[in-house]
């Protein structure tokens, strides 16, 4: 009998580190998508905008100014061509709206990048313990992670993404 005890509790013991790597790469999954989720956004938003642009730019602007322009996603810079002046108030209202909304998403940005970082710590930190006690399964957990990690995003983790 003590010898099936200890089969499973040694079982259990290497159970808690696949829990854990399992845990911290559906978070890390999560993130992943989130950040997806905002660049997708982000050039939408921008898309649009430059839509919207050059169907309202004024007639006398240059083709290379145009261009440069609509090259930029970045509304400070487009406020310092000379040709912003004549823009109509609805084209600066749209830009000051997108300013805004780029500000903002350069906060959650930063917010998931940093949540990111500080989970690929715990990784780092959980392998070097995996390597100590379980060496001969560490390929086997770090398989798992990558597994985990690299699926495709899902609605499913979209909406776990706007959860956090």
């Amino acid at each position: 009998m003590s010898a099936v005890f200890a089969f499973v509790a040694c079982k259990n013991n290497v159970s808690a580190p696949y829990q854990k790597v399992k845990v911290l790469a559906e978070e890390m999954a999560v993130l992943n998508c989130r950040l997806n989720m905002m660049q997708d956004s982000f050039d939408l938003m921008w898309v649009e905008m430059n839509q919207k642009l050059s169907e309202n730019l004024p007639t006398t602007m240059k083709p290379d100014e145009i261009k440069n322009m609509l090259g930029v996603k970045n509304v400070p810079l487009i406020k310092m061509f000379e040709s912003y002046q004549t823009f109509g108030d609805s084209l600066k209202q749209s830009l000051d709206i997108v300013e805004k909304t780029d500000r903002e998403m350069v906060s959650r940005l930063h917010l998931v990048k940093n949540n990111l970082h500080a989970l690929e710590d715990k990784k780092m930190l959980l392998f070097e313990k995996i390597h100590a006690e379980y060496p001969d399964l560490l390929d086997e957990y770090k398989s798992l992670f990558m597994a985990i990690t690299q699926k495709k995003c899902t609605n499913e983790s979209s909406q776990k993404s706007h959860q956090g």
